[in-house]
Formats: C-alpha cells, sequence, structure tokens
C-alpha cells in the first residue's frame, strides 16, 4: 500500500474525540494498558508495565475509538499536514513547522515526564525533523465510516419536517381569476 496522503489535524481530532472535550478517544477516564505510555522513572527506567519497552507493534493495544482506530494517543507522535503557528507571533515571521499529534512512549498520561498524553495534545516540528519516536499514519477515504458517524452526530440529524396539508384544489369554474387558455376550454366544452 502507497500512503497517499497524511491527515489533516482537523481529521485527527475527530478521530480521536467524537464530542469535544473528552481527554481520550475512549472517554475522560484514563484506561490502563489502552495506550504505549512511559512508566517508570524517566529517562531511566521504562518499567514496561504496558508490555512494552520502547515502541509496540500498532494493534498491540485495543483500538481505542468506535471506528477501530488504534494508536491514537501514544506509541509515536504522528505527522499531519497541517502547518504549525505559535499562537502570539506573526504567522509571516514564523518558520515552516507541521502539527504532530497524539504523544508517544516517552511521554506520561499525567505529563510527570515530557508531555500529557491526551487527544488534544499537539506540538510543532520542521519538515526535516526526525526521531525515533516520531511517525505516521495514512489517511484514506472511508466513506462508510463517514455515513456511520453522520447518523450517530446530533448536527448532521435532520429535524422531522413539519407536516403541511395539502394546498385545496380549486376547479376552474371556482377560480375568481382562472390561468388564460382555460375560459376558452370551459367554453368550447360547453358548446
Amino acid at each position: 500500500m502507497v500512503c497517499e496522503k497524511l491527515p489533516r489535524h482537523t481529521q485527527t481530532v475527530t478521530i480521536n474525540h467524537y464530542f469535544a472535550g473528552v481527554q481520550y478517544p475512549w472517554g475522560d477516564k484514563y484506561k490502563k494498558l489502552r495506550m504505549n505510555v512511559w512508566q517508570g522513572r524517566f529517562p531511566d527506567v521504562d518499567s514496561g508495565a504496558d508490555g512494552w519497552k520502547g515502541l509496540s507493534p500498532v494493534d498491540a493495544f485495543p483500538a481505542q475509538n468506535n471506528n477501530s482506530m488504534h494508536d491514537m494517543l501514544g506509541n509515536v507522535w504522528e505527522w499531519t499536514n497541517t502547518r504549525y503557528y505559535e499562537r502570539v507571533v506573526d504567522r509571516k515571521l514564523q518558520d515552516l513547522k507541521y502539527v504532530l499529534k497524539g504523544g508517544s512512549y516517552m511521554d506520561t498520561r499525567d505529563g510527570a515526564y515530557n508531555y500529557v498524553v491526551r487527544t488534544a495534545n499537539r506540538m510543532g516540528q520542521a519538515p526535516t525533523y526526525t526521531a525515533h519516536n516520531v511517525g505516521f499514519r495514512c489517511a484514506a477515504s472511508a466513506p462508510h465510516l463517514v455515513k456511520r458517524q453522520r447518523k450517530l452526530d446530533p448536527r448532521y440529524r435532520k429535524e422531522p419536517e413539519t407536516t403541511r396539508r395539502p394546498p385545496k384544489l380549486h376547479r376552474v369554474e371556482e377560480m375568481a381569476h382562472p390561468p388564460p387558455g382555460r375560459k376558452n376550454r370551459q367554453r368550447k366544452e360547453e358548446l
């Protein structure tokens, strides 16, 4: 399989937390053994309590959301194709950077070492940046998932249409001002 594109930052946010404001893709409460993060005293000891010291395979943990997505948090920071800008600096003055999402196995769930691993976590890096805890995810269209999400998302639910009475149909004879041509037809029928 060839990776055609990286996901946009907004796509990863949508995938990570279906409703805004949750800490993890599965909800607000931390659950053990759901992501690969650092356990132990950094940088000397990673106890591997989650089963892995260092990187883990993509499907080493259960899917993190209802779309069967794995490793949306932890393991490696993931590149997106969204430009990163510092909020307080004029964009014209900033170097080229892209958004990295998700946190890695070198981060902790509480932020005691490095970064806090949560869905809103993001940082910017130059496109030439490399590290063993940075990777990427390929983006592909998934119309069946979009269709399912739209059914569940209240923002896409259609409001029930109000029931309207059908217009009352009038016979041409009853009309005060019949459309042009109608009178001639009536007269021909009467003759």
